[in-house]
């Protein structure tokens, strides 16, 4: 969701304002309102060339489109290929595989808060 302001933001005043608040993107002069697991992620990975990223959603708030349903903790892998994002979910107890991190041996149970 993006807003309309009254004049475009510098990167300097985008600064000042949110650098300690990761919910909003400047994009063109232009605050935008990231959503967690919404379509920004995506293009943004594609502009700057993110081979793999990892969304874990810990207390499964994400939308079902997104995570599933039930609605539980769910840990997703998306890769990049040619240039579409692909998405692989794991669930409590599942090993997670990483085609970036192909050693990598971790579970969701492993990442979640105690």
């Amino acid at each position: 969701m993006s807003y309309t302001l009254s004049k475009l933001l510098s990167f300097d005043e985008f600064l000042g304002k949110y650098c300690r608040n990761p919910r909003y993107e400047l994009a063109n002069g232009e605050l935008i309102d990231m959503e967690p697991t919404g379509p920004h992620e995506t293009v943004s990975g594609k502009l700057l060339g993110i081979p793999e990223y990892w969304i874990v959603d810990y207390r499964g708030l994400g939308g079902i489109a997104f995570i599933g349903k039930p609605k539980q903790p769910t840990f997703t892998v998306c890769q990049l290929n040619a240039e579409v994002y692909s998405q692989q979910q794991y669930r409590l107890g599942q090993p997670i595989t990483s085609p970036l991190l192909p050693q990598i041996q971790l579970r969701l149970d492993d990442v979640l808060p105690r």
